[in-house]
């Protein structure tokens, strides 16, 4: 996997696992609405949607838990 090759603590590479996980239901998800619904996706919806849902499940799920929105976001736009 490609998260475990990274040269950063394991704190960032669980984070970065979550986002690749994250982002592939997110697409799947998309794809879906496009496909069964006819919505139109927006790439800037999608980009939101990962992050929101990745900070919610690296803060309430992880073992790493206690992480703020502010260092999330810091550490997401790197």
């Amino acid at each position: 996997m490609v998260f475990k090759s990274l040269n950063v603590s394991e704190r960032k590479k669980e984070a970065v696992q979550g986002i690749i996980m994250v982002t592939c239901w997110s697409l799947w998800r998309a794809r879906n609405n496009v496909r069964f619904s006819n919505s139109l996706i927006r790439i800037e919806n999608i980009i939101s949607d990962v992050k929101v849902l990745s900070f919610f499940w690296f803060s309430s799920r992880s073992k790493n838990k206690g992480i703020g929105w502010e260092e999330w976001c810091s550490f997401v736009n790197m």
